[in-house]
């Protein structure tokens, strides 16, 4: 009989999807015991997301560092968002492959539920776009001439925008000649 770890009625919850041969190393587990320990410390890296909903969809935020070192950046659907260097993973999809992604690689994932009662201003970043490195590159190469331009002296908020801007923004507004 294979046991599984239950998902905790609690505000944070833990992604974990692991099952156990036996009672006993169920219970080692969740003690961070025997095979689960290493000298004080857990095998099992766990790192804590938040989770964001709205009444009709929810979205995990994730760095783009992390999706690139687990090798799915390449994978995740426009129907996800990305605002600077953080990338809002959709629940259908892409959670699911981030998740199942973290789990092979022996991570455990957990996660602080915000729950929002009008449409979440997520649905206004800019869909997700896969860069590759050269991309990446010319992007942040506009990205800090824009910056840097002398016509102009920008704001606060309005350096804030241009560096959490996608790429297709920098471009559009250096085709507008707005800067």
């Amino acid at each position: 009989m294979a046991y599984k770890i239950k998902q905790p009625k609690l505000k944070e919850k833990s992604v974990v999807g692991m099952t156990f041969a036996t009672e006993k190393e169920l219970n080692d587990y969740m003690q961070g015991k025997g095979n689960y320990k290493e000298k004080g410390k857990p095998t099992i890296k766990e790192t804590k997301y938040d989770i964001y909903s709205d009444p009709a969809h929810a979205w995990m935020k994730v760095e783009l560092s992390e999706l690139k070192r687990l090798g799915i950046a390449d994978k995740v659907t426009p129907y996800s968002y990305q605002r600077g260097k953080y990338v809002y993973l959709e629940e259908d999809n892409d959670l699911n492959l981030f998740v199942n992604t973290k789990l092979k690689e022996g991570e455990k994932v957990t996660y602080r539920e915000h729950i929002g009662d009008k449409s979440s201003k997520i649905r206004a970043y800019s869909p997700y776009k896969y860069q590759t490195e050269t991309e990446e590159k010319e992007t942040e190469e506009l990205r800090q001439q824009i910056l840097k331009s002398p016509s102009h002296d920008w704001s606060d908020k309005a350096k804030r925008k241009i560096k959490n801007a996608s790429r297709e923004d920098l471009l559009y507004w250096k085709k507008q000649n707005l800067v």
